[in-house]
């Protein structure tokens, strides 16, 4: 369990108060995980990483086969 998420009765029973015995978050992680995933998802249905898509699949991906017919 990470210490910022102790509530007060964990905090007292370490003798560790947060802000005061350890500096208090500095960054929103939800509000800053939900921005990146906004991000993401914008830069996603742009050409440019339509086509880039497409250059890494070709050079990493190897084509399928296709099924004999008998």
């Amino acid at each position: 369990m990470k210490t910022t998420h102790l509530g007060m009765i964990e905090q007292h029973s370490y003798n560790c108060i947060i802000g005061e015995d350890y500096p208090a978050p500095i960054v929103d992680y939800q509000e800053s995980a939900r921005h990146a995933r906004h991000e993401l998802w914008r830069v996603a249905g742009t050409p440019l990483a339509r086509e880039e898509k497409t250059r890494i699949l070709a050079k990493h991906v190897k084509p399928r086969k296709e099924p004999e017919r008998r």
